[in-house]
């Protein structure tokens, strides 16, 4: 989401401004019901502070497409005052659209804004040690509030995706619109820092080789650009990278698949070659010690450069002589790529 701003100080800038410096107008404007997703959300009341982010698409309970939600971040509809971090927004908080610091106010409990209630997010565990999968929440809603239908992209194809290094995607967000990137690493495992709220450690998470979002775009649905089959959402990023999880894990978390997949059998990440699987032992055996060199923030499997072997990707705020000498140039003889990603926040 975007960074949290005092009630006056964004009311002046939106006067000043129309809407915040970088977004795209079309995400975020008012939308007669039902809204497309892509767009502007928050959860309101947010005051003192104003926020906003992404709604992704909608989800359903496997076999109950009739049921609708929108799913987003857990940071962006599972956030509430005072200080707006994960898991502090009670349930069936309001979301409204667009989100406060794009309405310039927070709406409190006008329904003219109102898009869904926050029904459920899975929590958020601080601190290095922490074990966390996604960031995600979903917001009960209903056809005559939300459609199917993600700006600038349609409606996205029925179907259990899953990110892969190589892969082309793309997202609609409330910052930055339709963006496309490509998939550089999966099996990553990164640090990410919530401002005030604290840095939180994510595993078996997709890193896109550029920045696939910004601040405010969190929450989009990430979709692969050949099939539009939902493979990821988006939740945070750097200066060269975009962070995703991996859309099976987001499913399995909440219970839901995306909407008109509704009648999916079974959710699960195809199965992996024996060869990622080694890599994946070889990770788990050196991460730890990989992320205590001060200044990495993430190692994953990928492609090295133009190679079509799969090798590892660290990730460090900046190539320092410390990150150099800390960092291996191969784990148990497979070669390891150093990427300058500057610091990884939640977006």
């Amino acid at each position: 989401m975007t960074a949290a701003r005092p009630l006056r100080a964004a009311l002046a800038a939106m006067l000043l401004l129309g809407t915040a410096p970088g977004a795209h107008a079309q995400h975020t404007t008012y939308y007669d019901r039902p809204v497309p997703m892509g767009v502007s959300v928050s959860t309101s009341p947010s005051a003192p502070f104003l926020f906003t982010g992404t709604a992704g698409m909608l989800v359903s309970p496997p076999g109950l497409p009739a049921i609708k939600f929108i799913l987003s971040n857990n940071h962006v509809i599972g956030a509430g005052p005072p200080r707006l971090c994960p898991d502090t927004a009670p349930q069936w908080a309001r979301v409204v659209q667009p989100g406060t610091l794009d309405l310039g106010f927070d709406p409190y409990g006008d329904r003219h804004f109102v898009v869904g209630y926050l029904f459920r997010a899975v929590p958020i565990q601080f601190g290095l040690e922490g074990d966390n999968l996604v960031d995600a929440a979903i917001a009960f809603t209903m056809p005559a509030l939300a459609q199917e239908k993600i700006k600038g992209i349609g409606e996205p194809t029925p179907g259990i995706g899953y990110a892969a290094p190589g892969m082309s995607v793309m997202k609609s967000g409330r910052t930055t619109g339709v963006t496309f990137d490509v998939i550089e690493s999966v099996n990553a495992t990164v640090l990410v820092s919530y401002g005030p709220c604290g840095i939180a450690r994510f595993s078996q998470q997709a890193v896109t080789a550029g920045p696939l979002g910004e601040a405010g775009d969190s929450g989009s649905a990430v979709l692969d650009s050949q099939s539009r089959v939902p493979v990821g959402l988006y939740f945070a990023g750097g200066p060269t990278s975009g962070i995703l999880n991996q859309i099976v894990n987001v499913y399995e978390q909440l219970g839901v698949v995306v909407s008109s997949a509704a009648d999916a059998a079974a959710i699960a990440a195809p199965a992996r070659s024996a060869a990622m699987l080694r890599l994946e032992e070889i990770q788990a055996r050196h991460e730890k010690r990989i992320l205590n060199v001060r200044g990495v923030n993430g190692i994953g499997i990928g492609r090295r450069g133009g190679d079509a072997d799969l090798g590892f990707v660290v990730y460090a705020e900046s190539l320092t002589d410390e990150v150099r000498r800390g960092v291996p140039d191969s784990l148990e003889g497979v070669r390891v790529r150093l990427r300058e990603s500057g610091p990884f926040r939640a977006h």
